[in-house]
């Protein structure tokens, strides 16, 4: 088989030119996709701890906690203390992050748009189908 016809290749070249974009088009913002979806699902899940943000993102802890720091750095969102665990903080936006938001939301529809244009509204309905059904079955497999 052609790697370029493999259904994981297609996948990761089609997420690949999303990312490049999203980048794109947050740079003047200072902020990258990955800092993004973990400003957005503090912002959603208001004081979250960090190890159930990294189970919500799917990502190493490690690397939630250095995308964590660099947003508390440009004073996004701020660490408070967890009472019931000195070891623990919750996490939460500042004013400064939630007014990003807005912005940022607006961006990542408009990105969104973008990619969803080339079909048509029930093709874009069964391709989240379809990949969710192979999502799926990569979450039962690693189990």
């Amino acid at each position: 088989m052609f790697l370029e016809k493999s259904l994981g290749y297609t996948i990761c070249t089609i997420a690949r030119k999303i990312h490049q974009n999203l980048t794109h088009k947050f740079s003047p913002y200072n902020i990258t996709p990955e800092q993004w979806v973990v400003l957005n699902q503090i912002h959603i899940n208001k004081n979250i701890s960090q190890k159930k943000l990294a189970d919500i993102i799917q990502k190493d802890p490690n690397n939630v906690k250095v995308l964590v720091d660099k947003l508390e750095q440009k004073e996004l969102i701020k660490r408070a203390s967890n009472p019931n665990d000195k070891r623990a903080f919750f996490l939460s936006t500042t004013n400064k992050g939630i007014e990003l938001i807005d912005t940022l939301n607006e961006v990542d529809i408009s990105v969104i748009s973008d990619v969803e244009k080339s079909l048509t509204k029930e093709e874009n309905i069964l391709l989240l189908e379809l990949l969710s059904k192979i999502e799926k079955n990569f979450s039962s497999s690693s189990k």
